[in-house]
């Protein structure tokens, strides 16, 4: 299993449209092409620490806690196909995208605080069928 997480300066604003999915894209391609990855709250680790944060303690010497953009890349190998829940405790001030194996499956533009509570209603709960081989 591969893990690794980024953080980039965040800066402008996310676009939207009523196409779906467009905010999540629109994170996305921030992320990649605008957020600047040689500013202070740049960094990425790879297996970091649990819980993760953009903080020294977790191996982010730059790391700053606001106006940030997240990226985290989960890939793993299954033997079979496999329906999976995963839950996510999020704290996310400007929105969410998720995406699995390159497409957009999930998408929230409000903040998002789960309040470190498992059943706070901004708990991002997505049940998928993950393929056989690499996801």
């Amino acid at each position: 299993m591969i893990f690794k997480v980024e953080t980039r300066k965040y800066k402008g604003s996310i676009e939207s449209t009523e196409e779906e999915y467009s905010f999540a894209k629109s994170l996305k391609n921030t992320f990649l092409n605008e957020a600047d990855a040689e500013k202070e709250g740049y960094c990425e680790i790879e297996s970091p620490i649990w819980p993760i944060s953009n903080s020294k303690k977790n191996g982010c010497p730059n790391g700053k806690k606001k106006n940030i953009m997240w990226s985290m890349d989960l890939q793993f190998f299954l033997p079979f196909d496999l329906e999976v829940n995963v839950d996510f405790g999020l704290d996310m001030g400007n929105g969410v995208g998720i995406f699995l194996n390159g497409e957009p499956i999930f998408e929230e533009k409000s903040d998002l605080w789960w309040k470190r509570n498992w059943d706070h209603k901004d708990v991002v709960s997505i049940s998928r069928e993950y393929k056989k081989g690499v996801n």
